[in-house]
């Protein structure tokens, strides 16, 4: 089984336009008690020149630096981001607990959300994005071992200048591409765009290839990426 340490999840929700009530949670009571709800640092919202005029961006609230515990242990809010039509949650800990910061945001919206048609907060897309360090039982190097990419380094490193030094020649990183063709109508309709992203699987920075330790991305919720780890793990052990 892998190791995992410093696990990372990111998660972005967009919501139909105007769904998310500006004119409530613009008040000084109402931002400041969402801050309150995660020990949230306030931050100022950016000013952009667009034409010699300045105007806010899209961000209505951004947040930094709180906390959220479940089951008695606690995982730090790096920040919270409240848009126009997106809430942003980026995590030290598994998606599992942005889910929760937005089930809690979400009651709150409806708490503070006056009008008399208020809607159900219910995004359109919801997106995953998690990073962590992970300790497996081979090297980068096994992983092409017996193959034509294997063949390939040989080849690499018959071309490359020595300077009367050893050679160790190996891949530093496989990037696979993900894309995401014919969205749903739903998403394409209010104009949101699903860019490719990548699934990454690195030999970790400021280590040896043989502490065989690497950094990986995936566009997805941890549980899945944590899957995933341990399927690789099983093919190359």
């Amino acid at each position: 089984m892998p190791t995992i340490r410093n696990l990372r999840a990111s998660q972005v929700r967009i919501l139909p336009i105007d769904e998310i009530p500006y004119a409530e949670i613009s008040l000084k009571d109402h931002a400041q008690g969402i801050g309150e709800m995660f020990g949230l640092t306030r931050q100022v919202e950016p000013l952009l020149d667009v034409g010699n005029r300045l105007t806010f961006s899209n961000a209505l609230l951004i947040y930094k630096n709180g906390q959220y515990t479940h089951d008695g242990k606690s995982y730090a809010i790096e920040n919270l981001t409240i848009e126009d039509r997106r809430v942003l949650t980026n995590i030290v800990g598994p998606t599992e607990i942005c889910d929760r910061i937005w089930d809690e945001l979400r009651k709150f919206l409806l708490k503070v959300d006056t009008r008399s048609d208020k809607p159900e907060y219910k995004p359109i897309i919801v997106t995953n994005d998690t990073n962590c360090v992970a300790q497996m039982s081979f090297s980068i190097k096994d992983m092409i071992a017996g193959s034509k990419l294997e063949t390939a380094v040989e080849r690499i490193t018959q071309s490359q200048d020595n300077y009367g030094a050893k050679l160790d020649v190996y891949p530093s990183s496989f990037r696979f591409r993900v894309s995401y063709a014919e969205p749903p109508i739903e998403v394409t309709q209010r104009n949101i765009s699903i860019v490719d992203r990548e699934v990454i699987f690195e030999v970790r920075a400021r280590s040896s290839v043989n502490d065989r330790v690497f950094f990986t991305t995936s566009p997805s919720c941890s549980a899945k990426h944590l899957r995933l780890l341990e399927e690789i793990e099983k093919l190359f052990a």
